[in-house]
This record gives C-alpha cells, structure tokens and sequence, in this order.
C-alpha cells in the first residue's frame, strides 16, 4: 500500500538481519527473514520500486564479511571499508579448554544462542540482544548446527542463519567460535 502511495518512500535494512519476524501469517512465508530480498526484487522488476545496493561495512573487517556472506551465497557480497588490522584478526575455533586464556588475552564480548547454552558460568549475552551493537571482538558458544557449519560450509545445516549473522557481525575484528573437544 505505502509503494501505491505516490509519495517517495526510502526504506533501508539488511535482509540477512531479519532475527525477529513481526509477521507469522501463511499469505507472505515465502518472503519471511531474509527472502523479502527476493519480494523486493519483483518490485524492481515490476519497476514499483528502485533498490539502491549498498554493500559497504564499515564495523566488520573482509574476513568477517567473507564468513557473513557465506551464510547468504545468493545475496550481494559485502565490501569490508574496515582496514585496521589488530594482530588478531578473521575468524577463530578454540577449545573449551582454551576459553579462559583467550578471555584474557583477547577480552571478547561473550555472545550465545540463548540462555540454554553453557557459557562455562562466564557473563554472556543472548545474540538477538546483541543486534545493533558493535563490539572489536566476540567470543560465541556455538550451537549444534552453527558447529555443522563452521564444519561444512553449508548455510541450509547453520541453524537460525539471521541470528549467526548478526552475532558474527558484531566484531569489527575478530570472531572466535568455542568448540568442545569432541567437535
């Protein structure tokens, strides 16, 4: 209805954001999350709207970008406009066993799926909460599917891709991954 308006409308967002859908009714579910990309674009083809594609990051470094936009191979790639380099950079797996050294060493923001996940009794907080903030480094207590990935690549094995994606893309330059030892 607002495009049917006549008024000129601008709307900006990242569709690989879309941790939270306000909408659950069966007419549009092929365009809940990340697919109202695809719903924009018949829009543009119907020339009903102008996409203007701005895939520019200023928080994240291109490692992080390059593992972000894994999760979404038939979006637009991301250019990293990020080019601090700290020593300790990309994304990283540590042990369990290792996780307080790296704590200390490194001081990440401990992100986690939800409060289910053990976060060995350290302070962490529940990613969708962690939307919209900017960290230099996050620690994350990875879920089953997010370890399934981090193993094969495959975003249909990562889970709730959207929250992966916001939790990664918190850290301007590093993101490391805990995995037990038996991952």
């Amino acid at each position: 209805m607002l495009f049917n308006a006549g008024i000129n409308i601008v709307a900006v967002g990242d569709p690989r954001q879309a941790t939270f859908s306000t909408n659950n009714a069966q007419k549009n579910k092929r365009h809940k999350k990340s697919k109202i990309y695809s719903w924009l674009k018949e829009k543009e083809c119907d020339k009903e709207i102008t996409i203007e594609e701005i895939n520019g990051c200023y928080r994240c470094n291109q490692q992080i970008c390059d593992f972000a936009d894994g999760l979404f191979p038939d979006l637009p790639k991301t250019k990293s406009k990020n080019n601090c380099t700290t020593g300790h950079d990309g994304i990283f797996c540590i042990p369990h066993n290792g996780v307080k050294v790296y704590i200390e060493k490194h001081n990440p923001v401990i992100l986690r799926y939800n409060k289910s996940i053990d976060a060995l009794n350290l302070s962490a907080i529940n990613i969708g909460l962690s939307k919209g903030r900017t960290y230099d480094r996050v620690l994350i207590f990875t879920t089953k599917p997010m370890l399934e990935y981090l193993k094969t690549k495959d975003p249909s094995k990562a889970g709730d891709k959207t929250k992966l994606y916001v939790a990664v893309t918190r850290a301007k330059f590093s993101v490391a991954f805990v995995v037990r030892d038996k991952d």
